[in-house]
């Protein structure tokens, strides 16, 4: 299973509650570049082949391989369209429809989540 996503889905819904308290005018992502830069201080760097968080990282992938071709495998590769209109399905789950058109405002807020996308990134190229 892919969860590369989690945390860009998780953190749309969580901070969905900001609709609550309005949007900027301009939709600005949600972390300075300061506080992006000190994204390698909390993430880890990849595992080093045969450690022990490389084996455990192989064992959760192998496991997970084991779901191919079930409901719950479709369902994963589902979740992993980041588009907004992807994000925006997602909520089917929930017994809801929501498009761009019906859910302005949270099309507002997954854009703005979405500016910082893998601003880490640079950080750690060379590592991953």
């Amino acid at each position: 299973m892919r969860m590369k996503n989690l945390g860009q889905i998780s953190s749309a819904v969580f901070a969905s509650t900001a609709l609550l308290c309005g949007l900027p005018a301009a939709a600005q992502g949600y972390l300075t570049s300061d506080q992006t830069s000190n994204v390698v201080r909390v993430v880890l760097p990849a595992p080093v082949a045969g450690d022990a968080r490389s084996q455990a990282d192989q064992a959760i992938f192998r496991s997970a391989r084991s779901l191919e071709g079930s409901a719950r495998w479709t369902l994963a590769q589902s979740d992993d369209d980041v588009s907004t209109s992807g994000l925006l399905r997602a909520f089917r789950c929930a017994g809801v429809t929501l498009t761009p058109d019906s859910a302005p405002e949270l099309t507002k807020l997954i854009t703005r989540a979405k500016l910082r996308r893998g601003s880490g990134r640079r950080h750690t190229q060379g590592t991953v």
